[in-house]
């Protein structure tokens, strides 16, 4: 009992409810962190694991190693351009023509092939006429004739 005959009671706890507006402004809010705390993760980590590896390279005296592939891929760049710029390509480690040639460099490469496979080429044409007229050959000497002039 309190003071001249009034009760004390205890007040009730007024705290206002959230109303749908605040509760989806709330949970924006809660995203945007997340978003934010995610970036700051996935920076913070792109860091560490950029810094372990040049640690553990230096540690494995991988360092230099590294230093030289990075120089020799970029020479193997430069070269693959200047080779692209002539109209040639490296593929499966053969030198051959490339995709972009001037009319003038396939006619020249075509016509160095066709001088160095001029005989083999006469001798499939002789042949393929000869199976033409394999009906024509009556005898068997005349056909032995034919395949010794091949062999």
């Amino acid at each position: 009992m309190g003071v001249a005959g009034t009760t004390l009671t205890k007040p009730m706890s007024t705290t206002p409810q959230l109303n749908q507006g605040q509760r989806q402004a709330f949970e924006k809010t809660l995203y945007e962190s997340l978003r934010k705390a995610e970036r700051d993760h996935e920076r913070k980590e792109a860091e560490a694991r950029t810094t372990a590896l040049l640690k553990l390279a230096e540690e494995k005296g991988a360092t230099e190693l590294a230093k030289q592939v990075m120089q020799l891929e970029a020479q193997l760049e430069d070269s693959n351009s200047g080779l692209e710029s002539l109209g040639f390509r490296i593929r499966n480690s053969q030198i051959e023509l490339g995709y972009d040639v001037p009319d003038e460099l396939k006619q020249a490469y075509e016509k160095l092939v066709n001088e160095q496979t001029a005989n083999e080429r006469s001798k499939v044409e002789a042949i393929t006429a000869a199976i033409t007229r394999a009906w024509q050959v009556s005898s068997l000497d005349e056909a032995k004739k034919v395949v010794q002039a091949f062999a």
